[in-house]
């Protein structure tokens, strides 16, 4: 499920913060789909931009829109400008897809 100017959730323990049996829940909007944002030595196409404040710490985790669905993840947080950058759930799905027609995806599928 893509998510266009709405309302979307984080739920991830960026930034060292964690305690026991709580974590930080983040509120933001998902604004739209950079096509193209070149991050040092690594270009990241097509994903989402949102207004999750996160910190380092919070790369991996997913966004939820209202419904709960999953509709992407965090990649980069722009900690000085409150903004986030993540894989749309698109590109998650073709990823995942991959990595489970690999070798190392098929043979961690039998063992489950």
């Amino acid at each position: 499920k893509e998510c266009y100017y709405e309302k979307v959730y984080n739920i991830s323990a960026s930034g060292g913060h964690y305690n026991p049996k709580t974590v930080p829940l983040r509120e933001g909007i998902c604004n739209h789909v950079v096509d193209k944002v070149k991050v040092e030595d690594t270009t990241f196409y097509d994903h989402h931009l949102y207004t999750l404040e996160v910190l380092p710490g919070a790369s991996g985790s997913a966004v939820f829109n209202a419904k709960g669905e999953v509709c992407g993840n965090i990649n980069i947080s722009y900690s000085k400008l409150g903004l986030s950058l993540g894989a749309t759930s698109k590109i998650i799905s073709v990823s995942l897809d991959r990595f489970l027609k690999s070798p190392a995806g098929s043979s961690y599928v039998e063992k489950q």
